[in-house]
């Protein structure tokens, strides 16, 4: 018997009893579909909320029912790390924004580099007359804690990677309720591009010049 007939009736009751296993009609034939099944089973109060030892913290997290992709997850609540709220606390619909003096004097540490210039004002995504709200493009608000949905409206095709898991940051869950940071976690609002970075080298760089005066 050749090598590859050999191989093949070796391997032939194993081929088998995995297609009797795994590859029955109405079962599932792939891991990732295992899963699926088996996250989407559970009652969405058991998704969200799972009783395990690393519950999430709901005081710390919000819910988000994200449509497209469809996703259920949870994102960290801004509110409790913004300093300066609640912005009503000094704005109120009948106060002036666009005075220079008063604007340096209490909101001077904040550079406004998002979009072209002259793109955006202050006004286009905070409430004017509801200053603890932001302002949706398409109308209505939205608060600090869903601050996403802002993002959203813009930056389509980041803030679907983002629900999806390929861009962003996850806190917790690989599989089941992810925890996720929010879009201004890592992104300044007013200031949402990275600085470019070069990696950190472990050796002299080369210099031509000086090879050459080494020979």
């Amino acid at each position: 018997m050749t090598r590859p007939l050999w191989l093949l009736a070796l391997l032939f009751p194993t081929l088998q009893a995995c297609k009797i296993a795994c590859h029955l009609p109405g079962q599932h034939t792939s891991v990732h579909d295992t899963i699926a099944k088996k996250q989407h089973s559970l009652p969405l109060s058991s998704r969200l909320f799972p009783e395990s030892t690393t519950q999430i913290n709901s005081k710390q997290t919000i819910p988000v029912r994200w449509e497209s992709p469809s996703r259920d997850f949870f994102v960290h609540k801004r509110i409790p790390h913004l300093k300066r709220y609640p912005c009503s606390g000094c704005h109120d619909d009948k106060m002036r924004y666009d005075s220079p003096e008063r604007f340096r004097a209490t909101h001077g540490d904040i550079l406004l580099k998002h979009a072209s210039p002259g793109t955006l004002q202050c006004q286009s995504c905070h409430q004017r007359k509801n200053m603890d709200q932001l302002a949706l493009p398409a109308g209505g608000s939205t608060s600090f804690d869903h601050a996403h949905q802002l993002c959203a409206s813009c930056h389509q095709s980041q803030a679907r990677d983002w629900a999806g898991g390929a861009h962003g940051k996850r806190i917790s869950f690989w599989y089941g309720p992810r925890t996720l940071e929010s879009c201004t976690s890592c992104h300044n609002p007013h200031q949402p591009l990275f600085p470019k970075k070069w990696p950190k080298i472990r050796y002299r760089p080369f210099h031509p010049h000086k090879a050459r005066s080494n020979r």
